[in-house]
Order: C-alpha cells, then structure tokens, then sequence
C-alpha cells in the first residue's frame, strides 16, 4: 500500500509521530497517497464499519460466544469462554456496536462495563452491597430462564424466595441446561439425580453461579419481587404460568402441561 517507504518514513520523522501509530485493523482505499496512509495510522481512521451484534437476554457465556462468532472474523470461542466464565451473569445483554480488531479480553471488558453501568443505579436504590450482587443476579438468572412473559418474573421470584426462606428445594428444571442441555420435557429420572452442584433438586439453596446473563427486568423482578404465599409453579407449552400454595395443589396443575 505505501508505495514511496522512504517518503512515508519521512513524514513521520517530520511530524514526530513515527511512535504513535496506532495498532488496528485498517480499510485503506485503493490509490490512496503515502500522506494520506501515514495520516490514517497516526490518527487511528481505521475506515472500518463496526459489526452490530446482538447479545440476547438470558445468554449464558457459550451462547453468547456462537453470537459473536456468527458476527466477528477469527472470533476464538473457547478463548472468550475461558475469559468470560468467571463472569457468568454479570455480561449485559444489548446490543453492541464491534470493531473486528477486537479482542476476546476487550468484548469481555466491554460486557462487564456495561452491566456495572446499566445496573449501578438500580442496585444502588435498593441498598444492594456489592456482595449481595451475585446472589442477586444468580436468582434473576433463574426467573429470567423459567418465565416467558414480563408480569410472571416478580410472581416467580417471590415463589422462589419463598423457598429458600424456608430451606426447601428450588427445584427448577432450567438449571439442567447448563448442566446437560436438556429442557424439562427431556428429563429423565437419572437427570433429576445428577449430583451437580447446578442440580436444585438435589442441592438446596442457589446454584454456584449464575445460569445465564439475565436482563434489567429479571434484575428488577428480584428485587422487586411480588409476596405471595405460593410455593409451586409451572409453565404450560403455551407459556402460561400456573402457581399453587400446596402440592396438591400443584399436581392438579400438571393437567395444564
């Protein structure tokens, strides 16, 4: 592309730039002179249109990693997997404008950055510490999984709430897609004795982590939660939500399924 190397050297030299040439990736139109290529490196006009990608709400760190794969030239998956797992749930789901430059690190950095500024405020009005952040985020992963319409998160997260106030089992179907992949309509009796530590029908209260990356309206249906006295629900195939106060109650809503 330059075609004069001396030339280009030299207006560096001349500009005292030549150690501020900015690394990226470059779109540098045909013919275009040794001034013009040297002025675009220094000043970092990479010409290049940035991928917009969007991250759905309740995509856990692998699904988020096929999206950005889909969009991104020589995206490595099991890198981001790798970078982003310690940061389960705490990646905001948006949508995002990308240079293909990009690191794994800096979309990593860039995911994190804007959950701390979509969530601060609304954290901050309810007096959540920043150690109570995960537990709270871990549940929203849950409600954001369990529930297919915004008016059943906060109703579910009270009933899972209320089950960890007395210590029963969660026992939700949707911790076994991080484990197995596998929905509730695939469950097996085997499944549901699964010693993993994801598995709520073997281990009381949360999982370890968060499940997926929930948006802002599972966040706030945690923290703003409905108070009811149900213990049961389910959701029928045509996503409504049943709940009930006793088992029995609840077996008599297994018609719905």
């Amino acid at each position: 592309m330059v075609r004069f190397p001396m030339l280009f050297s030299f207006i560096l030299l001349i500009s005292d730039n030549q150690m501020a040439i900015k690394a990226g990736t470059y779109a540098i139109p045909v013919g275009e002179s040794t001034y013009r290529i040297a002025h675009r490196l220094v000043h970092a006009k990479y010409n290049i249109t940035p991928y917009k990608v969007t991250i759905t709400e309740g995509s856990n760190i692998f699904q988020m990693a096929e999206i950005l794969a889909d969009h991104l030239p020589q995206f490595d998956t099991r890198k981001f997997v790798s970078l982003a797992g310690p940061y389960e749930g705490l990646l905001f789901p948006d949508t995002y404008l990308l240079s293909p430059d990009m690191s794994e690190a800096d979309i990593v950095d860039i995911l994190r950055d804007t959950f701390t500024q979509k969530t601060k405020d609304l954290f901050a009005a309810y007096n959540i510490s920043e150690d109570d952040i995960y537990e709270t985020v871990t549940l929203a992963s849950l409600v954001e999984e369990e529930t297919h319409i915004a008016a059943d998160r906060p109703i579910v997260a009270g009933v899972l709430r209320n089950r960890l106030e007395i210590g029963m089992l969660l026992q939700v179907d949707v911790t076994f897609q991080y484990i197995n992949g596998k929905n509730s309509y695939n469950l097996t009796v085997d499944d549901l004795k699964d010693d993993s530590p994801y598995n709520t029908y073997v281990h009381t209260g949360l999982p370890p982590t968060p499940i997926s990356n929930p948006g802002l309206d599972s966040i706030r249906a945690v923290l703003e939660y409905t108070k009811t006295d149900y213990l049961y629900f389910l959701s029928s195939k045509n996503g409504v939500m049943y709940y009930a106060r006793t088992f029995e109650e609840h077996i008599a809503n297994r018609k719905y399924l």
